[in-house]
């Protein structure tokens, strides 16, 4: 899970652009499993290393730059599906260990692709949109170099107030 961190922002001018490629990158990698199967594990790997560093960025880095009393609602509902989608995650993750069948597989990466298309209908308009406009220059510069080389600390998960 701690591997190398990818330079997303190449081409991108802020960090809502670079986001919205990380999530592109999930959902082609996610795509190439549900549509060739076990063969395409080595996709389904990268994406879920890559869909569990966007969350982690979104949660520590993005989330508490956004003070907007307006956004409590929907930051609360973008923790509670990362959480959702964190345990989908592993899931797929003990699926892949031999916990589970080829089927069973095919269908939680289906289900992951289904619970990303609902939450990144809301947090690209909302959440994102919110923060491209709010956000200082100096605040998005610093956003879009931490998203570029920041790694996920060995333990780590999202939010729970369980």
């Amino acid at each position: 899970m701690n591997e190398a961190p990818r330079d997303t922002t190449l081409a991108a001018t802020t960090p809502m652009e670079a986001l919205e490629r990380e999530h592109q990158e999930v959902d082609a990698g996610l795509e190439y499993f549900v549509a060739h199967g076990i063969a395409g594990a080595p996709q389904l790997r990268t994406a879920l290393a890559a869909l569990r560093r966007h969350i982690f960025v979104e949660e520590e880095c993005l989330f508490p730059m956004l003070q907007d009393p307006a956004l409590r609602m929907p930051l609360f509902v973008m923790l509670t599906e990362h959480r959702d989608l964190w345990r989908t995650m592993e899931e797929i993750d003990a699926a892949l260990d031999g916990e589970g069948s080829s089927d069973r597989l095919q269908a939680l990466g289906r289900t992951l692709l289904a619970q990303l298309d609902r939450h990144n209908s809301k947090e690209e308009p909302i959440i994102y949109a919110h923060a491209a406009t709010s956000l200082p220059p100096e605040a998005a510069a610093s956003l879009t170099e931490t998203i570029a080389t920041i790694e996920v600390p060995a333990g780590w998960s999202p939010a729970t107030d369980d």
